[in-house]
């Protein structure tokens, strides 16, 4: 197991599931070589469970090879100051002395990813903050939500009261407040990314919240500090926050003077907003206090949430470059196409119950660089709603569809759209000279490896899964791809695979940079072909009910 260090620029350890205190399991994997090969950079990077699982050994099943671990596990603390980048679980059934005594030896920590259960480990986290003042980025979770909000006294006190020049991210899933936010951005001078992954609600909501106060009984919670700092008393200064994601539901209104202090902002994102938090971000976009803003996120909405479409409407205009839409009504996705076609570089759109919408923006959208959409519920996009006009973005780097593909039943006259005439000529280009009197499904694939073809910048393709079908074959115009020479992933879906090993010779001559395919299960004489003449290709293949075969 000798390597040199410079063959591994980062190295993570993992200790899962346990703390290698008394576990024989753990213990095994802090071998001696890792110390002796690696040395310092071993500990650069450190990931511990402890644990995860309830289930420990107690000393007497301990086997008799515990004993030889025992230099390895005390080296663990030895080599404790070296860790930069931490990541830890604490349970609640976990003894206090077992984690602080080991967290007193990290001193010098950039990153730390933190999940606790009760409020002894976020004590010991708080204090671990509090000694790590170099901490550049921060990430809190607590999926059980037992700690119940970031206002109360613990990271608010590590954060408000610590000195942290150098954090500039923080990403938290515990429940807040807009108040407890600011003070953190007072205290942080160098905080440009805030990633919020619980509710902003008003203090009254939280303290009326039945679980927090069943949590303040048993666990002992203090009630909501109110912050020092207030909007009122420091309205004129200003914070460097760049990035702010609200991945909950917003009913603070507070949030809107928050943002007014952000005119640096550049990416924003919601999911569910009040009425008054909808209309102040709409006010506050159209007198152009966000002038940076290019870049907006969408989570999924509520019936009762306005719609977001209202805030895409008030960013000014030629201003957006990159958006992410869960559920999308049709008029967001026309408003982006329609009011930021020049501008817009990335798009991403998830449970689109209109398969035809997201078609604009690879024709009104020149500088599009990536596009990822998925459909809901089990319909897909047909392929012939994609060729009807000719595509602009000859930059595209990415072109993910989840569900695409053509169905041989449903005619252009069915869709409401008769197959044009210069669809016809183009198919009747193709070297085979019976194009022309092909099914017009077949016809309409042509033109499509023609649209794809021209994307000479593509460098992931992903546009099949189970619910669609294509045909990859050099005789319904897979030649066209021969320019897609950046390549590195395509992805054809688990009905979806290359005719035949004649295509699988045009990919390999042509695609010098392709890594991975993904297709439905290949015949025993392409897989053979593949094993003998492309060994370094990553071939996954897919059953037609989407499973992993390979």
């Amino acid at each position: 197991m000798t390597h040199h260090p410079l063959e591994v620029p980062e190295l993570r350890l993992h200790i899962a599931q346990y703390l290698p205190l008394a576990d024989h399991k753990a213990c095994a994997l802090v071998c001696k070589a890792w110390y002796d090969d690696f040395q310092s950079l071993v500990w650069e990077r450190l990931s511990l469970g402890i644990p995860v699982r309830s289930t420990r050994l107690s000393s007497s099943s301990l086997d008799d090879q515990i004993q030889p671990r025992v230099r390895e596990v005390n080296d663990l603390y030895k080599n404790a100051h070296l860790v930069r980048h931490l990541t830890a679980w604490i349970t609640h059934d976990i003894a206090k002395e077992q984690y602080e005594t080991l967290f007193e030896r990290f001193g010098h920590l950039v990153t730390l990813e933190a999940r606790a259960s009760d409020r002894d480990g976020w004590e010991a986290f708080k204090k671990l903050i509090q000694r790590n003042d170099g901490l550049q980025q921060i990430k809190l979770n607590d999926s059980s939500r037992h700690w119940r909000n970031i206002a109360d006294p613990d990271l608010h006190t590590a954060l408000s009261e610590g000195n942290h020049a150098q954090l500039h991210r923080l990403d938290i899933t515990c429940e807040t407040t807009v108040a407890s936010l600011l003070s953190i951005l007072e205290a942080c001078p160098a905080l440009d990314e805030l990633i919020v992954d619980r509710s902003l609600a008003t203090r009254s909501e939280i303290e009326q919240d039945s679980d927090y106060k069943k949590q303040e009984e048993e666990e002992g919670y203090t009630s909501l500090p109110i912050p020092t700092t207030t909007t009122t008393t420091t309205s004129a200064s200003t914070f460097p926050l760049q990035q702010f994601l609200v991945k909950a539901n917003v009913s603070d209104p507070a949030l809107i003077d928050l943002l007014k202090r952000c005119p640096r902002l550049w990416r924003l994102g919601f999911n569910a907003l009040t009425d008054m938090v909808h209309q102040g971000i709409c006010n506050l976009l159209q007198a152009g206090l966000l002038p940076n803003l290019n870049t907006v996120h969408f989570a999924s909405q509520f019936l009762s949430c306005p719609r977001h479409s209202d805030i895409l409407f008030s960013v000014l205009s030629q201003q957006v470059r990159e958006v992410e839409i869960e559920d999308p009504y049709p008029d967001m996705v026309v408003a982006l196409y329609g009011r930021q076609s020049q501008t817009l570089e990335r798009v991403r759109l998830s449970n689109v119950p209109n398969p035809i919408g997201f078609v604009g923006f690879l024709v009104h959208c020149p500088k599009l660089k990536q596009v990822e959409v998925s459909m809901s519920g089990q319909g897909y996009a047909d392929l012939r709603y994609l060729i009807a006009s000719p595509w602009v973005c000859l930059d595209l780097e990415v072109l993910d569809v989840k569900s695409l593909g053509l169905s041989k039943e449903i005619s252009f006259s069915d869709l409401g759209a008769p197959l044009p005439e210069w669809i016809l000529e183009l198919a009747a280009d193709e070297k085979n000279e019976d194009a022309p009197g092909r099914p017009e499904w077949e016809q309409a694939q042509i033109v499509f490896m023609k649209r794809l073809g021209e994307m000479s910048k593509l460098r992931k393709l992903n546009i099949g899964d189970t619910e669609s079908s294509l045909t990859w074959s050099l005789s319904t115009g897979f030649a066209y791809l021969a320019e897609l020479s950046a390549l590195e992933e395509f992805n054809l879906g688990a009905r979806s695979k290359v005719d035949s090993i004649a295509e699988l010779e045009f990919m390999k001559d042509c695609w010098p940079n392709l890594q991975k395919m993904i297709s439905a299960e290949l015949a025993p004489g392409e897989r053979k072909w593949l094993d003998e003449n492309w060994p370094e290709l990553i071939v996954e293949t897919k059953a037609a009910n989407g499973s992993e075969q390979e």
